[in-house]
């Protein structure tokens, strides 16, 4: 990784920052981020409409959990998540060194097995720091001054604060050496009274120097972060995406894209805009895009909307005055005046006239259309303009049989997505789990992709995700059939919710879960840590970590907000854990919003 300008505005307006340090000598420190530096930083954050988020994985983790396998890999897991963002208190402590490193680790992060006799707070570093080929303003080291465990108060509880041994003293120095050598930032403090305010003026320049103006991300930007997010991967037929292609390119009516859930609409919709976005000349989608003549790819200007990627419900009413605004933010002309304030059939006229003031060629995505909330069911599409410039380029999906037939009444493109064959299977199963440096063999590829529930691409994802966090490769045969004794998403979702109880406390998996299914708008990370809360006190990131951590590649996140927005994991969800527990957990919602 390689980030030599100083700052550059992030497009995502969400910060997670990893707080790393040695255990038993940093205690005053971390209490003093915790209660007085992180929630004035919260604050500033929520001003420029940024989600905050610190990351301590030693709070509310004891030396034992510390020193298991479990807790390390969760700490690595967490340090690049968090990347490129990461804070390090140093004292005269070296840490605690792993007497062995499990084979599950030594796969998950190879380097590590250069780190054996080193540290847990070292590897934390090396991976949160001096792996980077230059210096970043993200990356902030502190070191507290030696005289500190000499003061009289700290008389009684020196040896909390003196180094282990002399290998340590010598290990830490060496440390510190190569620390002061990166280039990163080092600033050195007297006590944890005077860390405060450094802490605080860094993470303010920080955060300024990221979010610059205090503003909202823009509803519009907001979908491109989610399409980041949820469109690493696409796999299925190259006439789908030449079809799309060429529809971008031509005239003519919209095109529909329909199928079943699960079929990999989503996942289609947001191929195409990473792949318009970031135009990777090595992306399958880029040769495909790239074969065309330059007068065909002019699709200089995508406005993409997920329908439900903010959680709540959506209207079509939303969605036009998000098209508008952004149409009209590009536009040199003056508009009228801002859509918000319109009512149905002025905001309809403002949209049409805003779609043919375009000059440019543009196109419009809309992702389950269907899925808006007060649509008619007798006229689908009444909302949407009917007559468009012809460098107007509208894709939809749907999976909705009126709208599908309205679409196909009106002479709209339609394009269905069929079930996978065996052979985008196989392609499936071996680019996902490579990009996790995993792999199986050709018996266990094959026993997955001719079982007959993979053919849906929601239910292949979800299967492989439960096997990556499987953790014996020689059990891993029985774990395949076990997983494929289910026979669709749903099920499946079920038997991640039985493995995730294993991981934390069943009564706080159910809680969680419960708590995010029936949030309109989703959930953030703070928020779940105190409607969890356990005697008044949020629940510890050690806590709360290893289950969202074991459960992101099922949750939505917007604007760093939480979300099942899965219909078969929300079933999932109610066939474990009953209904009755909803009426409960939304007044635990709307107590806390009060």
């Amino acid at each position: 990784m390689n980030l030599t300008r100083p700052f550059q505005e992030r497009s995502t307006r969400v910060i997670r920052i990893f707080v790393s340090s040695t255990f038993r000598d940093m205690q005053r420190e971390r209490d003093m981020l915790m209660t007085r530096v992180f929630p004035q930083v919260r604050h500033r954050c929520e001003q420029r409409g940024v989600i905050w988020r610190e990351i301590d994985l030693r709070w509310g983790i004891t030396m034992e959990e510390s020193r298991c396998g479990g807790a390390l890999r969760l700490c690595l897991e967490e340090v690049e998540l968090c990347s490129p963002f990461f804070i390090a208190l140093l004292g005269e402590r070296y840490g605690y060194v792993p007497k062995e490193l499990s084979a599950e680790i030594l796969e998950r992060f190879p380097w590590v097995g250069k780190l054996r006799d080193r540290s847990v707070t070292e590897m934390e570093i090396v991976a949160g720091a001096l792996s980077f080929s230059a210096p970043v303003p993200t990356v902030l080291f502190y070191f507290r001054d030696p005289k500190y465990v000499e003061r009289p108060s700290r008389s009684s509880k020196a040896i909390e604060y003196q180094a282990e041994s002399d290998e340590a003293r010598s290990r830490l120095a060496d440390l510190k050496r190569r620390i002061e050598g990166s280039g990163h930032k080092v600033t050195r403090y007297a006590s944890p009274e005077d860390l405060e305010g450094i802490v605080a003026a860094d993470l303010h320049d920080m955060i300024q120097g990221y979010f610059p103006t205090v503003q909202r991300e823009r509803p519009i930007q907001a979908q491109w972060s989610f399409a980041r997010a949820r469109g690493a991967f696409f796999v299925g037929h190259a006439a789908w995406l030449r079809t799309i292609n060429r529809h971008v390119a031509g005239v003519g009516p919209p095109l529909l894209i329909w199928g079943d859930r699960g079929s990999g609409k989503s996942a289609l919709f947001t191929r195409q805009e990473n792949s318009w976005i970031i135009s990777k000349p090595d992306s399958w989608w880029w040769r495909l895009f790239s074969k065309f003549s330059p007068a065909e790819q002019q699709a200089e200007h995508i406005v993409p909307w997920f329908v439900g990627s903010f959680g709540d419900r959506e209207g079509w009413q939303r969605i036009a005055r998000a098209f508008t605004a952004e149409i009209e933010r590009t536009n040199p002309e003056d508009p009228p005046g801002p859509p918000a304030t319109l009512d149905a059939l002025e905001l309809r006229s403002r949209f049409t006239d805003a779609l043919r003031r375009l000059s440019e060629r543009t196109v419009l995505l809309i992702d389950g259309v269907d899925q808006i909330h007060d649509f008619d069911p007798e006229a689908p599409l009444a909302w949407f303009p009917q007559h468009l410039p012809p460098h107007v380029r509208v894709i939809m999906s749907a999976t909705n049989a009126r709208l599908i037939e309205c679409a196909r009444r009106q002479r709209w493109h339609l394009v269905k997505l069929d079930v996978w064959s065996v052979a985008d299977r196989r392609t499936f199963i071996t680019e996902w789990l490579r990009t996790f440096g995993r792999k199986l063999n050709r018996e266990s590829t094959e026993r997955i992709a001719s079982a007959r529930q993979t053919a849906q691409p929601l239910y292949l994802r979800t299967l492989l995700e439960e096997l990556r966090m499987f953790g014996s490769f020689e059990r891993l045969p029985d774990k395949i059939d076990e997983s494929l004794q289910a026979k669709t998403a749903r099920e499946l979702y079920g038997q991640m919710l039985a493995r995730l109880e294993g991981i934390g406390d069943a009564i706080r998996v159910r809680d969680l879960f419960t708590l995010l299914r029936v949030s309109r708008r989703g959930l953030t990370e703070a928020e779940l840590a105190i409607l969890l809360a356990s005697r008044m006190s949020p629940l510890p990131s050690a806590k709360l970590s290893p289950i969202l951590l074991a459960a992101r590649e099922a949750l939505a996140s917007t604007r760093g907000r939480l979300r099942c927005d899965r219909l078969e994991l929300r079933d999932a969800i109610c066939e474990r854990y009953s209904e009755g527990r909803d009426s409960t957990a939304r007044e635990c919602i709307v107590g806390y919003s009060r």
